[in-house]
């Protein structure tokens, strides 16, 4: 079971800056497993592109891992239900700052992702997607480390609630030690707090499938990072 909470402030110009704070748990929800803190930077621009920054903390009991991402990412609509999104991507990982290659295990990944978005109809749309990680590490040259695959169904229940389901698989392609493959079926439910009071008298109205407000449907992010 992953929880998490985030704060967004809207910047102007297409900009935003956001803060989540994740716990993690598992062993049938039974273990602590570990926290995240995640610092991200955001702009949209040109009405099809969008370019984010973020740093991220993994820490539990046993390391600390620091990530610094960078990705691009285009959308085009391709017609009234089907939306395209190319992101390309690099990060930087490493568990310390000590200078011993040993001890902090830096490495790098590319990762360029295509996905492909479904909309049913204002209420329901489905995403497939798959993400390649090209890896550089210190001791082994550039290689295709592992490809990730995931299908996505997505139920909004109003401008405020939104219900995911989804489905991973991940297998490692090269691997230099015992190769293995994650598969993973989650359900997302994602929670807005809305920034006017006349906004919580609709926080349990659904939303009426004749009716369309034209509203993008910003729940689609990964929360299996």
């Amino acid at each position: 079971m992953w929880t998490w909470l985030q704060f967004e402030k809207r910047l102007g110009n297409g900009q935003y800056a956001q803060f989540q704070y994740q716990t993690r748990f598992n062993e049938n929800i039974s273990r602590f497993n570990r926290s995240n803190i995640y610092f991200i930077y955001g702009v949209n621009f040109l009405s099809h592109w969008q370019l984010e920054g973020i740093y991220q903390l993994n820490t539990n009991y046993e390391a600390d891992q620091h990530t610094f991402f960078a990705g691009l990412t285009y959308k085009q609509k391709v017609s009234s239900r089907i939306s395209l999104f190319y992101r390309t991507g690099f990060q930087t990982i490493r568990n310390y700052f000590t200078g011993d290659i040993r001890r902090d295990k830096p490495y790098a990944e590319s990762r360029n992702r295509i996905r492909v978005k479904y909309k049913i109809n204002n209420l329901f749309s489905t995403a497939i997607s798959a993400e390649p990680y090209l890896k550089f590490s210190y001791d082994h040259p550039a290689y295709l480390s592992r490809i990730r695959y995931v299908s996505q169904f997505n139920y909004r229940f109003n401008k405020y609630q939104t219900f995911s389901f989804f489905y991973m698989i991940e297998p490692d392609v090269i691997c230099y030690s015992q190769p293995q493959t994650d598969y993973i079926l989650g359900i997302t439910y994602y929670f807005i707090f809305p920034n006017k009071v006349k906004g919580f008298k609709k926080l349990f109205k659904p939303k009426e499938l004749s009716k369309d407000s034209g509203e993008e449907d910003e729940m689609l992010r990964d929360t299996y990072n």
